[in-house]
């Protein structure tokens, strides 16, 4: 019960998983947390009963879990800053292309007119 009354917060050690998980959220994860490793109790006692061994679960692997929590919220933060990136580098060079383009099509409505202008002289002066 007191894994329950669990603290988001409290620990000094989770200072990056409290700013990184939303408000909305922190209770939600932090019951599944405690559910988590109450039932790892309960298939433990499954696992006495079948392999006649014993898996021991203590306070310190429950901050083991939120520890293990805390290294995978940072590491698929980081994925996600590193995507954000890619997409925004993708959207500036996107950007940068389209108006490269843009500025070719001027140039070439440019010739163009220039080049039809030069054909009707040419034509002009062989006939």
């Amino acid at each position: 019960m007191a894994r329950r009354s669990f603290n988001w917060c409290s620990l000094k050690d989770l200072y990056l998983a409290c700013e990184r998980v939303p408000e909305e959220l922190r209770d939600p994860v932090t019951k599944f947390m405690a559910y988590a490793h109450l039932s790892v109790n309960e298939v433990s006692k499954k696992y006495l009963l079948n392999e006649k061994r014993y898996n021991y679960t203590t306070p310190k692997s429950f901050l083991a879990l939120i520890s293990l929590y805390e290294e995978m919220l940072e590491k698929k933060h980081a994925e996600l800053i590193k995507s954000m990136d890619r997409l925004e580098n993708g959207l500036t060079k996107l950007q940068s292309t389209s108006s490269q383009v843009d500025d070719l099509k001027a140039k070439l409505a440019v010739q163009e007119v220039e080049l039809k202008q030069k054909n009707e002289k040419q034509n002009y002066l062989l006939n």
